[in-house]
């Protein structure tokens, strides 16, 4: 083997190695939504149907099929599902990350921008913390990127380009966003018949897959999916989505910016680019993909950076933009000093990030002891230990009956219970009500359904200190001081008949209030 290619595997082991002590610092996480994933594998593994309470309706609470599929393998191993997720999206990681180099070498780039790239990706905190949370946003980005490359290095695009991007449903609901590049680079050919064709082919696969969507879910979108990004006022979507990007823009622009400032005045294209096709198509193709992202993302309205941080919508987008940005580079002819700058520059940027991520990942605080990160670190090897409020419900509430919680992953993950998903991620009947303020966070909250339906048990993030006749007379601001932020929950807590079915259970071990419903009440009395 000649030097050239030890060095080449020594260095792509040295980054594998990095991103995944990178990756394991996050390994603690435990997202509430992963346990999503992992109570419909249990319920499909258990009861052989896709249901989020054992013998109510089929609901699609969950975001990709090929995701479910891991948590599924997981519930017929001796660990926790979610375990399982993770190994894997640790091994998607390194797959990416591996790509991405694979592809700026074919491309031609040279290795000391080739090694400031690789190095950008691996320490892109959100692509570590999400490899390592057990959600599917990895797989999504690996997917898209392998799509990207493998379109980009075809000489001609055929009806076979089409039918993974038909496919790209079953991994994310945006996966429709694969059409984008298929129809960028068809529209490069030259026979119009063929364009159809492809086009056609693509929808032709999308077509099925929707049809045995709306058939078992009666929906075209997952339920999930809907109750997040469907209704409200398209203006205050964008809105939404231009605050949620404005944040991270800089992690590209800031490296961008100064490699026009300092790079060479003269565009000298190298004579690889001449040369390279699959690297004009692949430029193009990324271009494209990441144009219809962030237009996605913008009519999304964004995504609860609260609860995920501030980056999970631009994980799939990290690959593609660091392709263009070091093509760039190379393009403009910078020198290997300012390639080292700009990567450091980018590195030192995402350390914010990293802050925010391994927060959320350790529970950390600035008084957390070196042991203390250190256990809550090692901690992500372990099984899920059993949430307090988990053995309070399954200590206190009647065989047969209902709670009602806005965290849908962890707590009904663990008790089994019947559960109302008070944000309507898992409820069809909430995913569908109209939408009366409009923030990412503020997600549809049935009260009239969660009233009528009387659990036992409802749970949420407000907390009361007054009786439920007081707090019925506060107004919007006394509320919101209280914790209810969304319209619903203030609508909840002002409902004629909540102060004569439920008592608050002030002993419920929750950072927020559960209401207890009263022993002699029921959905009929009031």
């Amino acid at each position: 083997m000649p030097r050239s290619d030890h060095l080449r595997l020594l260095f792509s082991a040295a980054v594998i190695l990095f991103f995944l002590l990178h990756s394991l610092m996050y390994f603690s996480s435990r997202l509430d939504d992963a346990f999503i994933f992992g109570r419909y594998a249990h319920n499909l593994v258990t009861y052989g149907d896709l249901v989020w309470n054992p013998g109510g309706p089929r609901v699609e609470g969950f975001s990709s099929w090929l995701w479910l599929a891991v948590y599924v393998v997981g519930e017929m191993l001796p660990v926790e599902s979610l375990l399982i997720a993770k190994y894997v999206g640790l091994a998607v990681g390194c797959l990416l990350v591996f790509s991405f180099g694979r592809a700026l070498r074919l491309s031609g780039v040279n290795e000391p921008r080739l090694l400031g790239a690789v190095l950008c990706l691996a320490s892109y905190p959100p692509l570590a913390f999400f490899s390592s949370s057990g959600m599917d946003h990895v797989a999504w980005a690996l997917v898209s990127w392998w799509y990207l490359t493998w379109l980009s290095s075809a000489p001609m695009i055929t009806v076979r380009h089409a039918i993974p991007a038909g496919l790209g449903l079953l991994v994310r609901p945006e996966g429709f966003l694969l059409l984008v590049p298929l129809i960028a680079l068809v529209a490069l050919g030259k026979r119009r018949s063929g364009r159809i064709r492809v086009v056609g082919a693509a929808l032709g696969v999308m077509l099925p897959i929707l049809a045995t969507r709306f058939a078992l879910f009666h929906q075209l979108l997952p339920n999930a999916a809907a109750a997040k990004h469907l209704g409200g006022h398209l203006g205050l979507r964008l809105l939404e989505g231009s605050l949620y990007l404005a944040p991270s823009a800089g992690w590209l622009l800031l490296p961008l910016g100064v490699a026009l400032a300092f790079a060479t005045p003269r565009l000298e294209i190298p004579s690889w680019w001449e040369e390279s096709l699959a690297a004009r198509r692949l430029l193009l193709a990324s271009l494209a993909y990441l144009a219809a992202s962030v237009l996605f993302i913008l009519v999304a309205g964004g995504d609860d950076s609260s609860a995920f941080g501030p980056s999970r919508l631009l994980v799939p987008l990290a690959a593609p933009s660091l392709f263009v940005l070091f093509v760039l580079l190379d393009r403009i002819s910078a020198s290997r000093t300012w390639i080292l700058v700009i990567s450091i520059l980018f590195v030192f940027w995402q350390s914010l990030n990293g802050k925010t991520y391994f927060q959320i990942a350790t529970d950390a605080t600035n008084l957390a002891s070196i042991d203390d990160l250190t256990s809550r670190m090692a901690r992500g090897f372990l099984s899920t230990p059993v949430h307090p409020l988990t053995s309070y419900l399954l200590r206190l509430t009647p065989p047969g009956e209902f709670v009602a919680i806005p965290w849908a992953g962890l707590v009904p993950y663990q008790t089994r219970l019947p559960t109302i998903d008070l944000l309507g991620l898992n409820d069809p009947k909430i995913a569908h009500t109209p939408v009366k303020d409009r923030a990412i966070s503020s997600i549809r909250y049935g009260s009239d359904l969660v009233i009528a339906q009387a659990p036992f048990f409802i749970c949420d993030n407000f907390r009361l200190d007054a009786p439920l006749s007081e707090v019925a007379e506060m107004s919007d601001e006394e509320l919101r001081s209280l914790g209810a932020f969304k319209s619903g929950q203030r609508d909840l807590l002002r409902h004629p008949r909540l102060q004569h079915l439920y008592t608050i259970a002030s002993e419920a071990p929750i950072n927020g209030t559960c209401l207890r419903r009263r022993g002699s009440a029921s959905p009929g009395t009031g």
